[in-house]
């Protein structure tokens, strides 16, 4: 504004004489003192936002510096192009049968992984924390259970099946997945996004029918066991009914208030059926029986084991899918009764390496039993 105001006065005071001496007219003089003040207006709203966009500077500067940093997109197109080279070489070297690549084994190899940082650990240990497996075979369609006290590295020895972190020198071995099996590796913690209840349970598979999804959540929700009607089935059938008339129906979106009257629970139970509605070939999930009690764990982990053995939830009369693998990390021991699979992360006295261990049918059973006369139920 004050530029404006310095430069009405210059021309106020070199222009009027003109107009005292009847060069310049009364009219023009005016109408030029308005025009610079709306120059003056139109000057303050620029600078104004010029001072916006000279705020923004370091914000865009390090959006710049993240988009040209080194990715991990040629080391992961060559860690896929071998995976995929050694899938076609264990069909070859195996019997040409139908179900061949049904047969292809999860291979743990025997390997030791460090993050590299004991900042990702406990803060107490002096030493870099690392984890190694024994050599083992995870077959498909089975149910595994990865167990352990809390941080001895279950989530890791997740995120290696899941390929999620893998070690980065050249002669580095991996877990071994067939290249032909979709995965999904869920979260511990829920992810719920800000549209309705019907795309949060979709997101990743769209096109599903709403008699699946429906079935999907209520088994969840524990309908299939005699329970009461629950919040989310009540969400998502008052979501559908509004959209009936809508040219496309299951479009509907809206800002997400739903999830507000969501207790951790009620947000793990979306968190879990969208895993089940989008029905990958190999499963894997960090904790997904942490929000729950212990009789809403045991109906999860039913659910899981249906899931393996039935080759999907609800999935269509007559459809003859891959071999469904669910691996999850538990604290509770109880559910090696219904795993098919059992493994143990153990951690050292001095909290620097952690171990994975396969156990076999013995062991796995005096688990359980060991954990239900704790319970109360022996």
């Amino acid at each position: 504004e004050w530029v404006s105001a310095f430069f009405t006065m210059v021309y106020i005071i070199w222009f009027s004489h003109d107009v005292l001496t009847g060069i310049l007219s009364v009219g023009t003089f005016i109408a030029m003192v308005r025009i610079l003040g709306e120059m003056g207006e139109e000057f303050a709203e620029g600078y104004v936002k010029f001072r916006k966009l000279v705020q923004t500077a370091p914000a865009l500067r390090r959006i710049a510096v993240y988009l040209n940093a080194e990715t991990e997109v040629w080391d992961k197109k060559a860690f896929e192009d071998a995976n995929q080279l050694e899938t076609f070489e264990r069909l070859i070297e195996g019997t040409l049968s139908s179900d061949a690549a049904d047969k292809l084994p999860i291979v743990i190899p025997k390997l030791t992984f460090s993050y590299g940082s004991t900042r990702l650990m406990d803060v107490m240990w002096s030493t870099e924390w690392s984890i190694s497996t024994e050599g083992f075979e995870i077959q498909q369609g089975t149910f595994s259970v990865v167990m352990g006290e809390p941080k001895t590295g279950k989530a890791t020895v997740l995120k290696l099946m899941a390929n999620e972190c893998r070690c980065t020198h050249d002669d580095a071995v991996h877990v071994y997945v067939p290249a032909h099996l979709s995965k999904l590796y869920v979260t511990e913690e829920p992810v719920l996004l800000p549209f309705s209840l019907w795309r949060n349970l979709t997101m990743g598979r769209m096109g599903q029918k709403q008699e699946r999804v429906l079935n999907i959540l209520r088994r969840i929700e524990g309908w299939h066991e005699g329970r009461e009607q629950r919040v989310l089935n009540r969400i998502l059938e008052s979501e559908l009914k509004k959209s009936l008339h809508e040219e496309d129906r299951h479009e509907e979106d809206s800002d997400g208030n739903w999830r507000t009257i969501l207790n951790q629970a009620e947000r793990s139970y979306v968190h879990l059926a969208r895993a089940l509605i989008m029905n990958p070939d190999l499963l894997v999930m960090n904790h997904p029986l942490k929000h729950f009690g212990i009789n809403d764990a045991g109906l999860i982990a039913k659910v899981l084991r249906d899931h393996v053995h039935n080759r999907g939830l609800c999935v269509e009369p007559g459809r003859i899918d891959r071999p469904r693998t669910t691996i999850i990390s538990c604290d509770h021991k109880w559910i090696t009764g219904l795993a098919d699979v059992g493994l143990l992360v153990a951690r050292n006295d001095s909290g620097t390496k952690s171990t994975v261990k396969e156990l076999d049918a013995k062991e796995m059973h005096a688990m359980v039993s060991d954990e239900m006369k704790v319970m109360g139920h022996h």
